[in-house]
């Protein structure tokens, strides 16, 4: 289960320690640094959304990150429209 955060919390992108030149999405208050697949780049925004933490890329899949244990999954684009600046759910 990924945990929801409080509205208005801190996400930002942040380049990996472990592989410089990719990015990863840190959270204050969020145990790990969730690494980021290889093709997202200044391009990616990230943002906080209904409570998750959401990545988008004009050409990648949205990605969903739960910084409490460090990971980013895809999401299902048929129930999410996710591009920088813009998220919308497409499903209720």
């Amino acid at each position: 289960m990924i945990p929801i955060f409080e509205h208005g919390c801190t996400c930002a992108l942040v380049e990996r320690k472990d592989r410089p030149g990719l990015l990863g999405v840190a959270v204050r208050g969020g145990r790990f640094v969730c690494p980021l697949p290889e093709g997202y780049d200044g391009r990616t925004s990230v943002t906080q959304y209904l409570g998750y933490v959401l990545v988008a890329h004009p050409d990648l899949p949205p990605l969903k990150c739960d910084p409490t244990v460090g990971t980013a999954v895809l999401i299902d684009p048929h129930h999410i429209e996710a591009k920088p600046g813009r998220m919308r759910l497409r499903t209720r």
